[in-house]
């Protein structure tokens, strides 16, 4: 271990910024190691003040402080840590520093970073009440209200004798929907302020007490409405969909005149779906749109009409993406909700506007109706005359109308034609910097690169998907309003990477396609998890989301009454699982804090290994192989020890992907044998027939399927079922072979009360069996829920596996698997699987798919006798159980293993 003394760092200033103050300058200074052997990173700091001792000092301070997180705590003691305290000097310095440092950033409003400054001076002076004033109010304006409510409460233990404290944890307690509680600390701001400060107090009190009412009036419905735009800037959507919502419960049944009610009733309906969309609830965001349409409908305003039945008709075409079984129904709705809006568009004159609906109406009939149609020509040849077809579309009518022929030259082969237009029109939705846009624009990359490579400009599709998978990532951004809806266009994500991969194959680029590959599934993995599974619940705002679900909870009911009285059963079914949806998610609401706190709960992935290094990595007998499909290609890519290989689908292999993973879903779930087998031998055909004669012989197969092949049971479509596993991924594979191995003679059962025992048996024992009943309806893989046993209170979430430690060579899961009605829930098995893996398992066995109890024991049965064979042969014989115990049903397929086979 080195001395203190061998780590002194050498101060090097490469750079000097003044603000306008100049008694604060502030220095970006970088901190070198003193011996270039030494193996210490340098670290970027910021100095600030005068130049005075104690900030240089402090800064100083902040770069080891720095250094040592960098270096993990490999080469640091805590006695060398005390000499380097003693070296830098007093802790009050290193307060004080930050101190200012945090009110450089507080008088320039940038919030985020002043938080984070002065947290840091908190550690250092913990009871400076002015201090933790400042942090209080910064926490509040970055949208950290809860902290901000816990900060200032320490402050007023401090420093309660100064008005301002109560006037900013009174604007929290408003902020947080608190309004009793605001008022109170208001009153006490005004009783201790200064007589000039008071008359301004009371007004807060004034306007808050309002918002407190309860009592309908149209004073403080738009007091309600007003105040909802607080929370824009710090994207607390759900604070802000809450405040519409408190709008609604005080608006009167009157209005001004006969509409005037059902208007502002209908524009705050309206503005509800709209942030539900915001944060991808797109089932939630139909709803409001619904009730808002049906409000304006009964006033006169045509426009808003007009624009009411848009927000419906792009509804229906993300409802038609979310739940493709059902998209001939959504696309049917959403057309009739373009063509009526462009009828009132129509006899409003309003030209633009008309072509912009035209444009949305024509996408939804190339999804949906044969392209020969009278009415898809007709428009078609509408549109085709005011498209520019030279130069750049700068118009969002003129875009919206390219998008529509678009979609229905690629649909009719049109490559050319659909390219020129793609390069007019994608500058305009790359500019904008609108989310809907963005998505548009991610989209028609995607389209694009397609067009390329239908073309066999097999370069260019590979940059346009990077392109577009570079956009997507960027889209992220608009959901940190919300920590745990994490569908950032996956279906397009999964799109891109099988162009990216099919173009590297078709150019006999094999490493590089296994490179693309891979890249694929580890961004996978993040979106199944989320890159930032860590504290974030001041986002996401638990308590607010269940707030809401318990208010709509009884209009959903009644609405759902009214659909069963009319007998329509397909808005009954809907209705069904939307009740159903709502009260899974208020269930998990209830644990999902858990997966907020820890600094165990994190998932930064696997560490990607090249092509290169993974076929340098793995043994001799084993290769990993990816499916990779979508709309417009597909591929398989394989590694081995003796090199990378692709293969390219054919045409009704790639089509036939996504329809078999959803006949499947609904062969399996109505329980039908014969389907279900002649699913799987068309799936064998479609997808292992192309691989004949040229995959390499190896004793075991690692399948790494994508989204659509994820669905089906992937180890059952190669020959030799025995021998395949899954994995996320190469890099996961050989990561999961490097932990610790222990034989494994016997499977402990164990029905853990919570998770801790959970925990406890995996690190106790080498194999492990758990029985589960796992409800998967959410749609976030984080939120699946595992029941342990009939104790209510033993439940882990997914995610919380996590942070588990479970160094066990094999975990077996029996799952009692629920499922929605978005189909089976594939997704929820490989977050399970990969979370495990993160935790420190070698090898996770499940039924990925609802299976029969009695079927379930015949396998675990037979796989737990058999495990002293090896963890291959132990999945013979449970599957050969299951086909003895049910010879005519494929429920063998549903029992795989994640991770090694030995």
């Amino acid at each position: 271990m080195r001395q203190a003394s061998r780590l002194l760092l050498s101060l090097v200033v490469f750079s000097l910024a003044a603000h306008a103050d100049e008694s604060a300058r502030t220095q970006v200074a970088r901190l070198e190691p003193a011996e270039p052997d030494a193996g210490t990173p340098s670290a970027e700091v910021l100095l600030v003040g005068n130049g005075a001792q104690d900030i240089r000092l402090a800064a100083a301070h902040h770069a080891y402080t720095l250094w040592t997180q960098q270096m993990q705590g490999a080469l640091v003691t805590d006695d060398q840590a005390d000499d380097w305290r003693g070296f830098l000097g007093m802790d009050i310095a290193a307060g004080e520093a930050y101190k200012q440092l945090g009110e450089a950033a507080f008088n320039e409003s940038r919030y985020t970073d002043a938080a984070e400054l002065f947290a840091i001076a908190r550690d250092f002076l913990p009871q400076d009440g002015e201090l933790l004033k400042n942090l209080g109010f910064s926490l509040k304006s970055a949208g950290r209200y809860e902290e901000a409510l816990e900060v200032l409460r320490d402050a007023i233990a401090v420093y309660g004798s100064d008005p301002q404290v109560w006037l900013w944890m009174g604007d929290t307690q408003r902020l947080l929907g608190d309004f009793q509680s605001a008022v109170s600390s208001y009153y006490t701001a005004r009783d201790m302020a200064n007589p000039k400060d008071a008359e301004s107090y009371q007004e807060y009190i004034a306007f808050t007490e309002t918002l407190a009412s309860i009592t309908p009036d149209w004073d403080a419905f738009e007091m309600q409405r007003g105040f909802a735009t607080r929370h824009d800037e710090t994207n607390r959507v759900r604070r802000k969909i809450a405040q519409y919502m408190y709008a609604l419960r005080v608006a009167p049944e009157e209005g001004i005149d006969a509409t005037d009610a059902d208007f502002r009733r209908g524009w705050v309906n309206l503005a509800m779906g709209e942030q539900f969309s915001f944060i991808q609830e797109v089932p939630v965001a139909y709803d409001y749109f619904h009730a808002g349409l049906a409000l304006y409908k009964s006033g006169e305003s045509q426009t808003d009409i007009m624009r009411g039945l848009q927000a419906l008709a792009v509804a229906c075409e993300n409802l038609a993406i979310l739940y493709p079984r059902e998209s001939e129904r959504w696309h049917e709705e959403s057309s009739q909700h373009w063509s009526e809006a462009a009828k009132i568009a129509q006899g409003l004159g309003d030209v633009e506007y008309l072509r912009y609906l035209n444009g949305g109406l024509l996408r939804t009939y190339a999804a949906s109706k044969p392209l020969d149609a009278p009415e898809v020509v007709e428009l078609r040849d509408r549109i085709g005359k005011e498209l520019p077809w030279r130069g750049p579309i700068n118009d969002y009518t003129l875009a919206s109308a390219a998008e529509g022929e678009i979609a229905c030259r690629l649909r009719e082969g049109d490559f050319g034609g659909a390219r020129v237009l793609i390069e007019m029109s994608s500058q305009y939705y790359k500019d904008t910097g609108f989310l809907v846009d963005l998505e548009h624009h991610a989209r028609a990359l995607a389209s694009l690169a397609s067009v390329y490579y239908a073309q066999e400009h097999y370069g260019k599709t590979i940059e346009v998907a990077a392109e577009g998978l570079e956009q997507i990532g960027g889209l992220r951004r608009f959901l940190d309003a919300d920590a745990y809806n994490r569908s950032v266009n996956p279906s397009t994500v999964n799109e891109l990477a099988a162009l990216q991969a099919a173009a590297a194959v078709q150019q006999g680029e094999f490493e590089q396609a296994l490179d693309y590959a891979e890249s694929f599934q580890a961004a996978y993995r993040h979106e199944l998890f989320g890159s930032r599974v860590r504290n974030e619940a001041w986002r996401t705002d638990f308590a607010t989301e269940r707030e809401l679900i318990t208010a709509r909870k009884a209009r959903l009911t009644k609405e759902l009454e009214d659909a069963n009285a009319a007998r329509d059963a397909v808005e009954s079914a809907r209705l069904g699982a939307r009740l159903e949806e709502d009260a899974h998610r208020f269930t998990v609401l209830g644990h999902v804090d858990r997966l907020a706190v820890g600094p165990k709960l994190s998932y930064t992935g696997t560490v990607r290994k090249g092509a290169k290094e993974i076929i340098a990595s793995l043994p001799e007998d084993t290769g990993v192989l990816y499916w990779l499909t979508g709309p417009s290609t597909g591929v398989a890519v394989w590694a081995t020890a003796a090199g990378a290989g692709g293969v390219v689908l054919p045409e009704a292999a790639r089509n036939a992907t996504q329809a078999l993973a959803l006949q499947f879903a609904d062969a399996w779930s109505a329980g039908e044998p014969a389907a279900i087998q002649s699913l799987l031998d068309e799936a064998r055909a479609a997808l292992a027939g192309p691989l004949d004669g040229a995959l390499p012989q190896v004793k075991h197969w690692v399948i790494a399927a994508d989204l659509l092949t994820g669905a089906l049971p992937v180890t059952a479509l190669l020959p030799d079922t025995s021998v395949c596993s899954r994995a996320a991924s190469a890099s996961t594979y050989l990561q999961q072979r490097d932990l610790g191995h222990a034989a494994v003679e016997t499977m402990e059962a164990i029905t853990p009360v919570d998770q801790a025992s959970l925990q406890e048996a995996f690190k106790s024992h080498a194999g492990c069996l758990v029985a589960a009943e796992a409800d998967f309806v959410d749609s976030a893989a984080t939120l699946g829920i595992l029941r342990f046993g009939d104790a209510t209170e033993a439940v882990m979430l997914t995610g919380e596996a996590l942070a588990l430690e479970a160094p066990c060579t094999l975990a077996a899961f029996s799952l009692d698997v629920k499922q929605s009605n978005r189909g089976l829930p594939a997704h929820h098995a490989d977050a399970l699987a990969e979370a495990m893996a993160v935790a420190g398992t070698r090898s996770v066995v499940m039924n990925r798919l609802p299976v029969d109890a009695g079927l379930r024991a015949a396998f675990f049965d037979a796989f737990g006798a058999a495990i002293g064979q090896g963890t291959a042969a132990a999945l013979q014989a449970g599957r050969d159980a299951v086909r003895a115990a049910a010879p005519d049903s494929p429920a063998w397929t549903a029992f795989e293993v994640s991770g090694p086979l030995d």
